[in-house]
């Protein structure tokens, strides 16, 4: 089973589990918390083999203490270290956002710039995108300096590439 589809799974079982015990709110703010704080050295410990099983279980359950994490999650962050998982955790975060996002009747849209937006360019973005759906969006920003400027968007399958990058590759492809 690709990682990508086991970590959704992961954050499906925790969307259900918080809608079932009403406690949907409490995950998400610990998922953001988890995502934020949780360094990309502590997932490579908890994901070490020879590191014994103990220590991780004490990291995370320090971690989750000092965080103050709903139990849900703190038995999640166990499940992945005792199964050799721990690589997972940024994934199943992004898609339990995603989910979470879906669930409240936002549409999630990947937005790809060349450098860091302001926040009236990002609320321009969103106003046009919500225009544009007719729905309520929630950006995922991205910077890729490689796209030089403009924007690359994305809406479950449809791309809009507004980019530098793309438009250069077109006057290169007409000139050829």
């Amino acid at each position: 089973m690709s990682t990508n589809l086991l970590a959704k799974r992961y954050a499906k079982g925790l969307l259900e589990a918080g809608k079932e015990e009403n406690v949907l709110e409490e995950i998400y703010n610990g998922i953001k918390l988890i995502a934020e704080k949780l360094t990309s050295d502590v997932i490579n410990f908890l994901s070490a083999p020879p590191v014994p099983l103990n220590e991780k279980f004490e990291i995370i359950n320090t971690f989750a203490q000092n965080l103050n994490l709903h139990k849900f999650l703190t038995r999640t962050l166990l499940i992945l270290a005792e199964k050799g998982r721990a690589k997972l955790i940024p994934q199943i975060c992004s898609s339990f956002v995603e989910y979470y996002m879906e669930e409240k009747g936002y549409i999630p849209v990947e937005v790809k710039v060349a450098r860091e937006l302001k926040e009236e360019e990002i609320n321009l973005i969103r106003k046009g995108m919500e225009e544009f759906t007719k729905k309520n969006v929630f950006l995922n920003i991205s910077i890729d300096p490689e796209i030089i400027g403009g924007v690359i968007i994305k809406i479950g399958d449809m791309v809009i590439d507004n980019s530098i990058l793309r438009r250069l590759e077109d006057i290169k492809f007409s000139l050829l």
